[in-house]
């Protein structure tokens, strides 16, 4: 994946992405109830890592769930850090880096915590790799990511059109799975679960994947959005079976830890 063009959709999404993360938020909470359930031995003081912290969405629930802990953001956006760091009045420490290149020393960290992140990583392992390498013995990494049902009602609608891919691929909870373990986590507990966003047309959920900078796809073609294939692809679009004037948006969210 193109890196600097993901930097540049998520850094040029800065004022408009917490209005349209919807998802996102749901993914948020997943992540923070798993951490609530966690029986951790970990001292008061924890050193927690927010990876793909994006505008610190996430931030004030985390410093209220574990109150005391030295948090630091990281984010391949410095635009996002930026805003995060002015929305919590600059007392986060903040760190612009890719998430399979971090610039920490081994084992510095007792839980990471990343939301919505990881499918945009090429090299999932190589990712965890990371995540693992800086966390200490019996640290855990308690993370959101998407599945392949994620927008499968826009893929579908598209498939009518070309046999191009206009929607990202996204790896299944078994792939997840493995990555993890070939990356040295083991106690790895994974959930899949469907959520649905509802729209009175297909164009607002376009907008709202531009709005979080969502709307990057590797080698897309140049006539992804030409005239004709964007109103083909709208017109095959499907509405909801419970009501003909919605258009749903599923999005199948991965959560869970790994120690």
């Amino acid at each position: 994946m193109d890196k600097f063009k993901i930097q540049s959709r998520f850094s040029g999404a800065v004022e408009s992405y917490n209005a349209a993360a919807k998802v996102q938020l749901q993914a948020i909470d997943l992540t923070l109830k798993c951490m609530h359930q966690l029986s951790m031995d970990m001292d008061i003081r924890k050193r927690l890592l927010d990876l793909g912290s994006g505008t610190g969405l996430g931030a004030h629930q985390i410093h209220q769930q574990f109150v005391g802990c030295d948090y630091f953001a990281m984010d391949l956006s410095l635009s996002m850090l930026n805003y995060a760091r002015k929305s919590c009045e600059n007392t986060c420490a903040s760190i612009c880096a890719d998430a399979v290149k971090l610039p920490l020393k081994n084992q510095t960290f007792d839980l990471i915590l990343s939301n919505s992140m990881f499918q945009w990583c090429e090299d999932l392992r190589a990712a965890f790799a990371e995540c693992r390498r800086v966390l200490r013995e019996g640290g855990i990494l308690v993370f959101s990511t998407f599945g392949p049902s994620t927008l499968r009602e826009l893929r579908a609608a598209f498939s009518v059109v070309d046999t191009q891919s206009h929607v990202g691929q996204f790896v299944p909870l078994s792939e997840v799975e493995k990555a993890l373990g070939r990356a040295g986590f083991d106690q790895v507990e994974l959930h899949s679960v469907l959520l649905e966003q509802n729209y009175k047309n297909p164009i607002d959920l376009l907008r709202d994947l531009k709005a979080v900078g969502a709307n990057y796809l590797q080698n897309s073609p140049k006539s992804m959005y030409g005239k004709s294939k964007f109103s083909k692809m709208l017109a095959h679009y499907p509405v909801s079976p419970h009501d003909q004037e919605v258009y749903p948006a599923t999005y199948e969210v991965i959560y869970g830890t790994a120690k």
